[in-house]
């Protein structure tokens, strides 16, 4: 960057890193490029459309719909990380959870087992009894599915979703982790040992008194995510003999390869744990006997009851609204990955009714918005993001009693496939992408900062100048580009060409010059004063060397470029493509080289103080990496009054201190601009000329137009007569090379 030497360049560069904020980053449109990229590979290119938000009322961190995934990086387990390499990998660790469910979940299959479940289908098929106890709960079971009670297919159902739910983001994310082990995998990890430090311990959730169904389902939590639990401080409780009888079951369900094989595994558990739920519905059936025993509840609850399927609606929705806030008080929303905002059928949210459009009771209601609010919810996925195209066949579903048979422990050859496809795929380094990504904004944040620096330091430039009584009038604007767009570049491109063409055209003039730059050796001399130790074993004699130092140009260059309307026509982009050839051969020829263009408002004012000169900075002395875009953007506009841009030019390069100076100017005609054409401009500019003469400055006067008799009598032997536009940047470079050679 111009003005800043490489040391202080990187150091504004690393102190601007540490200002940029996570979203910052996030947003940009590089790494949301690069998401797309992952997801990609993760889904085996099933998928790459990714939306990134931030919402910190919302404490999921992402869903996918089946056609996109969002991740919402204002989450609290994000936000609970506080430094940029690890809210990076939680994103990472977030997208790889949700690309796992593209691809190995099957919604549509899920929200048939509990859509079943309230039908009184227990699909696949109920489990097994293993223990008498087992058998007596399993009968139990049996009749409340018979029934097709509303309270208790309401609990299995929100108890079972949450389940199924648990494990499945286990199953996917392992078979992530294994699949891909870099940031993908440890940015899993990272999000599941956070959410496992938010679980509350067991001795805590005793002493808050929750119930044992709440209980057992973070500590399902814990052990699922972790392989562990919570319980540093020792405690004792008959849940953890009942915990210690589910560990083989989560994990045959987080580790087995059939798409039934988790819905068993819930099954399973929920045989286990009827002991629990049937002591919460013997308790709730008992108030409920109480309140149909007082006449004035039972009054209430008739008046409710004939209200009809409307008013149940709004009681729903006003207890879902109670239910959200529910959850924020109790605190339940930090220990989800995506908890929070709407709960799905199985997530306790909303209360499910059964086949029979029977209503859940306002006891079992108030249960399940507690039992929601209480235990961690994980990945909550909307209804209607697949199809169900059947069952699966690794085992019966049939939901009959009669029929216990166990799904087959043989992964399926699909699946086996599918991880000899991707087991080697190559994803792009997240993690130094991000670094270069960081890199990138904080170099462009750094050069807005040194532009807007040398912006200022020109315009102070041009403002402490004294200039004559016409030009001390008008207000003069330095102006430089430093936003190039894709269009600038590309129109760079077409010059660059042509340019390039110029210069091998001219070879012939520009060798000699840069063979001079560089310093040589003649070897193999008889004589001299040098000893040439390569050859020191010349049979002939020839041991000596001749060293020839190059020559150092001591000359600074500057291109001033009419940019005013009548350059158009072809006039102006011969002018550029001949400033980007002198541009590109001061660069090889180690000459500092300066580039302006100039052009008034354009507008007729009565005023001298009315107008405005502009003088676009194309080119400073010291090199920057946008100066060929910015020669190759300059358009026509206004008119022009040379008289400025050259006692400003002129100025500058009098205090460079090589000692050959060259102005070239590049015009098509006189000034034509406010009060200031014919005669009187004619006389300023042979003044000028004057002065920057004495001050030992050279001019090269390129004129275009019709008025070249009067610009060679201002700048005499410094004129260029050239007739051909075409032949612009070839004559000019000629001239100017042929000025270096005798420097």
């Amino acid at each position: 960057m111009e003005g800043q030497d490489r040391g202080s360049y990187r150091a504004r560069i690393r102190a601007e890193t540490e200002k940029i904020q996570p979203g910052e980053v996030f947003d940009t449109p590089d790494y949301k490029n690069l998401l797309r990229i992952l997801a990609r590979e993760l889904t085996g290119g099933r998928l790459d459309n990714v939306r990134l938000y931030q919402n910190p009322y919302e404490n999921r961190m992402g869903w996918c719909d089946g056609r996109t995934i969002a991740i919402n990086y204002g989450n609290a387990v994000l936000e609970s990380f506080h430094t940029l390499p690890q809210k990076n990998l939680s994103l990472i660790g977030t997208l790889g959870h949700e690309c796992g469910h593209k691809r190995y979940s099957d919604f549509a299959l899920r929200k048939k087992y509990l859509e079943g479940m309230l039908e009184g289908i227990w699909y696949p098929h109920p489990p097994k009894a293993e223990t008498a106890q087992e058998e007596e709960s399993l009968e139990q079971m049996k009749g409340y599915f018979l029934q097709k009670d509303p309270d208790v297919m309401a609990l299995l159902v929100q108890v079972a979703g949450y389940l199924d739910n648990l494990l499945e983001d286990i199953y996917v994310e392992e078979k992530m982790c294994a699949l891909f082990p870099g940031s993908v995998r440890r940015g899993i990890l990272l999000n599941r040992e956070r959410n496992v430090e938010w679980i509350p311990t067991l001795r805590q959730l005793l002493e808050e008194g929750e119930d044992p169904v709440s209980i057992l389902m973070n500590l399902c939590a814990q052990y699922t995510l972790s392989g562990r639990i919570n319980n540093w401080d020792n405690e004792e409780s008959v849940l953890l003999d009942t915990l210690k009888e589910l560990m083989p079951v989560i994990q045959k369900g987080i580790t087995g390869e059939q798409k039934s094989t988790r819905f068993l595994a819930v099954n399973r558990i929920l045989l286990k744990i009827w002991s629990y739920l049937y002591e919460i519905i013997r308790k709730l059936e008992e108030e409920k006997k109480k309140r149909e025993q007082d006449p004035q509840e039972n009054g209430q609850q008739d008046g409710a009851e004939g209200n009809g399927q409307e008013g149940n609606g709004k009681d729903e929705e006003k207890d879902g609204e109670k239910g959200a806030d529910q959850e924020t008080e109790n605190g339940a929303c930090p220990n989800n990955q995506k908890g929070g905002g709407k709960q799905p059928e199985n997530g306790g949210g909303e209360i499910p009714q059964d086949g029979s459009g029977q209503s859940v009771s306002s006891a079992m209601e108030e249960y399940l918005k507690h039992l929601a609010g209480r235990i961690p919810q994980f990945i909550q996925e909307p209804e209607g993001e697949s199809l169900f195209y059947g069952f699966p066949e690794d085992t019966v579903w049939s939901g009959s009693w009669e029929l216990e048979a166990e799904e087959s422990e043989e992964p399926s050859a699909a699946a086996g496939r599918e991880e000899q496809k991707t087991n080697h795929a190559r994803l792009p380094d997240a993690e130094g992408k991000l670094w270069e990504i960081l890199f990138l904004l904080a170099s462009r944040r750094v050069d807005a900062q040194i532009n807007a620096e040398i912006n200022r330091r020109l315009q102070n430039e041009i403002d402490g100048m004294e200039f004559d009584k016409g030009h001390e009038k008008v207000k003069k604007q330095v102006c430089r580009m430093y936003e190039i767009t894709d269009r600038q570049k590309w129109q760079y491109g077409f010059y660059e060409e042509k340019a390039k063409a110029a210069q091998k055209r001219l070879r012939r003039f520009l060798l000699p010059v840069f063979q001079n730059q560089g310093a040589r050796s003649e070897r193999r001399l008889f004589m001299g004063r040098r000893v040439d130790m390569q050859n020191i074993a010349n049979p002939q004699g020839a041991i000596f060397k001749k060293e020839y130092p190059g020559k150092h140009l001591d000359l600074a260059m500057a291109v001033l470029i009419d940019m005013s309307e009548s350059m158009m026509y072809g006039r102006l982009e011969q002018s550029k493509l001949a400033a980007l050839c002198l541009y590109l051969f001061c660069q090889k020829a180690g000459i500092p080289i300066m580039v302006y263009g100039h052009h008034t408002d354009g507008y007729s004012h009565r005023r001298l103080e009315e107008e405005t000169v502009y003088l676009h900075c194309c080119a400073e002395f010291e090199p920057d990496k946008n100066d060929c875009y910015r020669i190759a953007a300059l358009q026509p506009h206004g008119a022009n009054r040379d008289g400025v841009a050259l006692r400003f030019i002129g100025e500058k390069l009098s205090r460079r201190p090589e000692r050959h100076k060259l102005l070239v100017l590049i015009s098509d005609g006189m000034p034509n601009s406010n009060q200031y054409r014919g005669k009187m401009a004619k006389q300023d500019l042979m003044e000028v000329k004057k002065k920057l003469t004495g001050s030992g400055i050279a001019f090269v006067a390129a004129a275009i137009g019709a008025d070249k008799m009067q610009i060679r009598e201002i700048y005499q032997k410094a004129f260029l007569d050239i007739s051909d536009v075409e032949k612009i940047p070839d004559a000019l470079v000629k001239k100017v090379v042929n000025y270096v050679r005798r420097v």
